[in-house]
């Protein structure tokens, strides 16, 4: 699956190369995590058999797995064809990472001080996967239905950071759902997301409803009733890259660009030489290979931890 950098707000252009004498495409963009699409357009613009698949803004606002369905027109046939690609917003984009790193971003021969932002792209994307194998998380920005169980309290924990919701199905009935033309509402209660953003908790005025404790202060009967499934629909992840990740991620990027690499910022304790006897700091097997980056990454460490 090919990975494409997407900007939120911006349409992002997909290249096709369609077979010989191909005089238009059309095209539908399908989500394969909703399962459902969300774009159809054509494009008559050909170039060397080369198309440009523009995606909308509202198909770049999230990363996505997508699926691109296409039609190929010829002038006495047709054919079809299929393209999987990913949607990924970078923790950093080329031009903050040029800018940190004092370096340009060149279309000509690359020396110390220029690179080609494909090559800034390619370390971004190494810096970006060891943060999320460091934190075991990602800091992706998605739309998608999350399902879980009640636990017979005022809180459902969700297992996942959510940002909002649009709809909320309970045991296959839609209690909740704001994107339709009539909109539905037939919650007994409102319900705000937790101050944690890992869950929804009832909400009424005057009290007090702590995540953090095993209470149900609600004298009523408890809205996530025990065993009932929950799927929340809604925007989940990071709606922006936190500043401290960010800041991982270039500092990563100096790192992996430089020629000593291998020993910089290494956790190293001791090193000898004739024969080398090198002793790295404890728990180093767990490390990005950069103390500062460690302490950025520190706070963001998901641990998922399930009692049997």
């Amino acid at each position: 699956m090919i990975e494409y950098l997407r900007t939120d707000g911006a349409s992002l252009n997909v290249v096709y190369q369609s077979k010989a004498n191909t005089l238009s495409v059309a095209y539908s963009v399908y989500d394969l995590t909703n399962k459902e699409y969300i774009q159809e357009d054509v494009n008559n613009t050909i170039q060397n058999n080369v198309f440009n698949l523009q995606l909308n803004s509202d198909v770049t606002k999230y990363d996505r797995q997508l699926r691109i369905d296409i039609q190929g027109i010829k002038a006495n046939d047709s054919y079809t064809d299929t393209l999987y690609i990913s949607l990924v917003r970078p923790y950093a984009t080329a031009q903050e990472i040029a800018a940190y790193a004092g370096i340009t971003i060149t279309n000509q021969t690359e020396t110390s001080t220029s690179l080609l932002q494909s090559t800034i792209e390619k370390f971004e994307k190494k810096a970006r996967l060891l943060i999320n194998a460091r934190t075991n998380d990602n800091f992706y920005f998605e739309y998608k239905t999350v399902p879980t169980l009640g636990l017979g309290t005022d809180l459902l924990h969700l297992g996942e950071r959510i940002e909002s919701y649009d709809k909320i199905i309970s045991d296959d009935i839609v209690l909740y759902d704001s994107t339709l033309y009539e909109s539905v509402d037939d919650l007994a209660i409102p319900l705000i997301i937790t101050e944690s953003n890992y869950g929804l908790r009832t909400y009424q005025q005057g009290v007090n409803i702590s995540e953090w404790r095993d209470i149900n202060p609600i004298y009523t009967e408890r809205f996530f009733t025990q065993g009932t499934s929950f799927n929340i629909r809604g925007e989940y992840g990071w709606k922006d890259v936190p500043d401290a990740v960010k800041q991982a991620t270039m500092e990563l990027f100096v790192d992996l660009i430089c020629s000593d690499f291998v020993y910089r910022n290494k956790g190293f304790k001791s090193i000898k030489n004739d024969a080398f006897d090198i002793t790295f700091q404890d728990g180093i097997l767990n490390s990005t290979g950069n103390l500062y980056v460690d302490a950025l990454l520190q706070p963001y460490k998901r641990w998922d931890l399930r009692a049997i």
